[in-house]
């Protein structure tokens, strides 16, 4: 009998180790884990705040990876009588807001990076609706794309937003994101601030 609790004991004697390496492996993701969440975190609220007090006026260009972006214009239209054909996703109670942006290729190269386009206002994104400005058809308002620009070569066009019936446009951020991998932003005041409290 006591032949065989030695046996025993000689094969469980491994185990404690094990587990104690297997709590610390645990115990350091953990931390891991905190750390990296704090570094997302601190890194948003860094780049939030630097955009805000980057923000352009109208008009006033910036130049991105060998484009130079300008955001200079827009207008409010009422929502259409009847829903264009092929779109079901419009809300009640809203109008659209066209914004006009301006390109122009500075760099060496051809520009093929995507552009994207999409409005801040009382703290919420909104995004650009391709499909709805595609249905509507609008000759006096053609989609801004910037694709295949070379040097010397400029784009102008405008991307459509749905917003409230009550928007204020003095309370609009214009931010445009070039490319997808390690993307670049720059941020535009819909209109002239009159205080920094505002865009």
């Amino acid at each position: 009998m006591g032949m065989v609790e030695q046996s025993t004991r000689r094969r469980s004697w491994w185990r404690l180790p094990v587990i104690g390496c297997g709590i610390t492996l645990a115990v350091v993701a953990l931390l891991v884990l905190i750390i990296f969440f704090s570094l997302v975190a601190l890194f948003t609220c860094g780049t939030q705040e630097e955009r805000a007090a980057s923000s352009l006026s109208p008009s006033e260009p910036m130049t991105i990876e060998g484009l130079k972006l300008v955001v200079n214009g827009f207008e409010m239209t009422d929502r259409p009588a009847q829903e264009p054909p092929g779109v079901t996703h419009t809300h009640p109670g809203t109008k659209f807001l066209w914004v006009h942006i301006n390109a122009e290729g500075v760099g060496e190269t051809d520009f093929f990076r995507p552009v994207f386009v999409r409005i801040e206002y009382r703290g919420e994104d909104l995004e650009s609706s391709i499909i709805l400005q595609s249905a509507l058809q609008d000759p006096t308002h053609p989609l801004f794309s910037a694709v295949g620009l070379s040097r010397g070569e400029s784009a102008a066009g405008w991307k459509l937003f749905e917003v409230p019936l009550d928007l204020d446009p003095a309370e609009v951020a214009v931010l445009l994101k070039v490319g997808e991998y390690d993307p670049k932003v720059a941020s535009w005041c819909l209109v002239e601030p009159k205080n920094e409290d505002v865009c």
